[in-house]
């Protein structure tokens, strides 16, 4: 099997900026890297998938591409909820991208295809950073123990960036020995800037951090695309952690040391407790969510987002570095594991706490403010199962 090429860790892209000057970088295409399938990258392929709106429903020459697509559709067709067949229909997917609320159009042009051809040139990885479900550690592990750049909060910090020139942007060292883009990715005042002084066509970062996935989609345009990944756990789970962390972390900004002594039915009735957290950050939006916006969400995961699941992280992260071509450094292994808690069941942001059991009141409290993001977690699960189908050959051929 041929592999399309996205970049290797560590190297930067050498890409236009807006008046067409190349910026200079150094680019590693090396095609063993990268999981996408070399039919994606087949002028054949890339014709049909377009004309057809949804790609795993291709039916290409080849046997290899025939039956991967085949048990794709098969599992999608099982797992519901979606109309016929494993994708909405072509009107019903123009209706979902134009309307006026929750618009999700900037993201579907922005954000390329999960099956799209990487574009080594003008692509970034971008993460959607859910939390309390293993974002920071997959932020520190990326760039201590990969030597990756990262866009992430620190980049917006005053002990890191006084004294950078603030009218352009740059790449600085943290005392922790990180490269980091200094602007804030994980603010919408950060995202504003980072649009304004043109990140994603600057080619600095190999990976953009934040959770305001909907508004980071202004960062690119069709031509310097996101491509996103992401790390999911299941809503209730979650949420408990959310909730007996944030009773400790007084370095957040959500700290809530008023919630101490509360019970969690208390929580999920208080002001306190997100409500469908990850649906509403897909959408852009806070407003009370409709059957139609889960539809839209699921769209979004569907077709633009490689799943990651926390209790399945060793797969995730051995999913995420074929894809787009990542390695860690000779000299820091097994650093990725021990950040991960593979050895000793702990990363690098956990915080111990009582657990949640299913069919409790606290469990149900907690499912009935978050009903939209438990279905989508399922719908996540499932196609968790789904894009195991497009590492299979690398997985074949590297055993």
């Amino acid at each position: 099997m041929i592999f399309c090429a996205f970049p290797s860790s560590g190297k930067k892209r050498p890409r236009s900026s807006g008046d067409g000057t190349l910026v200079a970088a150094s680019l590693n295409q090396d095609a063993s890297k990268s999981v996408m399938p070399h039919f994606l990258n087949d002028p054949t392929t890339a014709s049909i998938r377009t004309n057809m709106g949804r790609g795993l429903g291709l039916l290409v020459g080849g046997f290899a591409l025939f039956g991967a697509i085949g048990s794709l559709i098969a599992l999608s067709g099982s797992r519901g909820g979606r109309g016929s067949g494993p994708f909405a229909p072509a009107a019903v997917i123009s209706r979902l991208l134009s309307s006026p609320y929750g618009d999700i159009s900037q993201m579907d042009e922005n954000f390329a295809s999960l099956l799209d051809p990487p574009d080594a040139l003008t692509e970034t990885a971008v993460f959607f950073h859910v939390p309390k479900a293993g974002g920071s550690a997959m932020e520190y592990m990326y760039g201590f123990c990969f030597d990756l750049t990262l866009a992430t909060e620190v980049g917006g910090n005053p002990d890191f960036v006084q004294g950078i020139d603030s009218s352009q942007l740059s790449v600085f060292t943290t005392d922790w020995d990180v490269q980091m883009v200094d602007v804030d990715t994980t603010s919408l005042d950060g995202l504003d800037r980072a649009k304004k002084l043109g990140l994603a066509q600057s080619g600095l970062a190999d990976i953009i951090f934040t959770s305001y996935i909907h508004q980071a989609a202004k960062l690119f345009s069709p031509h310097y695309r996101g491509r996103v990944f992401t790390v999911m756990r299941h809503p209730v789970e979650r949420a408990a952690s959310e909730f007996f962390y944030l009773q400790d972390a007084s370095w957040e900004g959500t700290y809530s040391p008023e919630t101490k002594g509360w019970t969690i039915q208390q929580y999920a009735a208080s002001e306190n407790a997100e409500h469908d957290w990850v649906t509403k950050q897909l959408l852009g939006t806070w407003q009370d969510l409709t059957e139609n916006d889960l539809e839209k969400a699921k769209y979004i995961l569907e077709e633009k987002v490689l799943i990651g699941l926390i209790d399945r992280m060793e797969d995730s992260v051995d999913r995420f570095n074929r894809y787009f071509g990542w390695e860690e450094s000779p000299d820091k292994i097994p650093c990725a594991e021990d950040m991960l808690g593979h050895k000793n069941g702990t990363g690098s942001n956990s915080h111990a706490h009582p657990k949640v059991l299913p069919d409790t009141p606290e469990w149900e409290a907690l499912a009935s403010i978050n009903r939209y993001d438990i279905q989508l977690y399922d719908f996540a699960v499932a196609l968790f199962e789904e894009q195991g189908m497009l590492f299979e050959d690398s997985e074949d051929e590297a055993s």
